[in-house]
Parts: structure tokens; sequence; C-alpha cells
């Protein structure tokens, strides 16, 4: 995956997570199992299924973009 996909990538998380008013980790972290669930499905088709990424791209983009959303609050 090339600079300009992964920056794409992340800005689609991002945009899916502020879909679902996810903005740190802590939330990512206490959702309960239906939210969990429909964040993660749209996660899968907006952006796995999209980009054709693993589990560990996947995670690591995640997991940045989290991050940075957590330093903005």
């Amino acid at each position: 995956m090339d600079r300009e996909d992964y920056e794409e990538i992340k800005q689609e998380i991002e945009k899916i997570l502020t879909r679902y008013k996810v903005s740190s980790s802590e939330q990512w972290d206490n959702m309960d199992g239906w939210e969990a669930c429909e964040v993660y499905e749209s996660l899968k088709a907006g952006v796995v299924e999209v980009f054709n990424l693993d589990d560990d791209e996947m995670g690591e983009a995640l997991e940045e973009v989290l991050e940075s959303m957590s330093g903005r609050n």
C-alpha cells in the first residue's frame, strides 16, 4: 500500500468513526455489542473491501486514526 492510499484509507476510517460518534480509543473499546458490530461492518465494507486490506493493515490504520482523534479531544 502506497502513502497516498494510506492517507485515503485513514480519511475513510475517520469518516466512518465520526459518523458513529467514535472519537477516541476509549470510546472504541467501550462500544456495546450491537454498535461495535455496526461500526465493524461499515469499516469492512467501506475500507477493508475497497482497499483490499488484510487484518494487520486495517488494525494499524485504525489504531493510528484513533490515536490521532484522541489527541484532538
